[in-house]
């Protein structure tokens, strides 16, 4: 996400098309699949299509794609998306805005703490 944040101007992708946005930067198609869904299985977080980076208030507990129940090319969506229960044992997978992931429970709190 900072890679293609840096080539557009310090945004996020356009929320409805966030995985195409980013394609290029993942290397292969199956880096955007969960390989415990049955199809696509990451959403993106619908608050920050195409918002400029540096507004995010809170970049290490702010989530940008996460595990989500909605299986559709380029899902959208919010933390009221992860699957529950989760996808991964005890655990959903998340992406946060400043770069690092994380693992949170199907009510979307941390599993351990950040970082």
């Amino acid at each position: 996400m900072q890679l293609y944040s840096a080539d557009y101007n310090d945004r996020f992708p356009p929320a409805e098309t966030w995985q195409e946005a980013i394609d290029r930067y993942a290397g292969t198609n199956e880096a955007l699949r969960c390989p415990g869904a049955p199809n696509f299985g990451y959403g993106f977080s619908r608050a920050l299509g195409a918002k400029e980076m540096k507004k995010v208030v809170s970049p290490s507990t702010s989530t940008v794609i996460f595990d989500s129940k909605v299986l559709a090319k380029n899902a959208i969506g919010d933390m009221a998306d992860l699957p529950s229960p989760p996808r991964h044992g005890r655990y959903n997978a998340v992406l946060y805005v400043d770069g690092h992931s994380g693992a949170v429970d199907g009510a979307g709190k941390p599993a351990r703490p950040n970082k």
